[in-house]
């Protein structure tokens, strides 16, 4: 069972689904607003979570970058042009430590 899924059954569980049958009092109104439930749970929560999860990760990712960028700038003011070969490795720092 994906999350995806324990999330659709925990919701249809909350929502009492499983109680169709009775049609009186609160009953009454969730079977008048089931399709509404329904489609949010199947589709709009999904959608919305999806997104936010995209952010999040975006926001993260640009984060890494400019800690990344900070870093490899550094590096070059202390140690020089030469301390990182053309892909941003660090070269040897003859036994330099590097702080940060």
């Amino acid at each position: 069972m994906t999350p995806r899924d324990k999330i659709h059954a925990l919701l249809k569980k909350l929502f009492q689904f499983d109680n169709a049958e009775l049609d009186f009092g609160i009953y009454r109104i969730m079977n008048h607003k089931r399709a509404v439930i329904e489609r949010f749970i199947e589709s709009d929560l999904i959608k919305g979570l999806d997104e936010e999860f995209k952010r999040g990760a975006h926001a993260q990712e640009a984060d890494l970058a400019r800690q990344l960028a900070d870093a490899t700038a550094k590096i070059l003011e202390n140690f020089g042009d030469d301390a990182l070969d053309a892909e941003g490795n660090l070269l040897k720092s003859n036994g330099l430590p590097i702080c940060f």
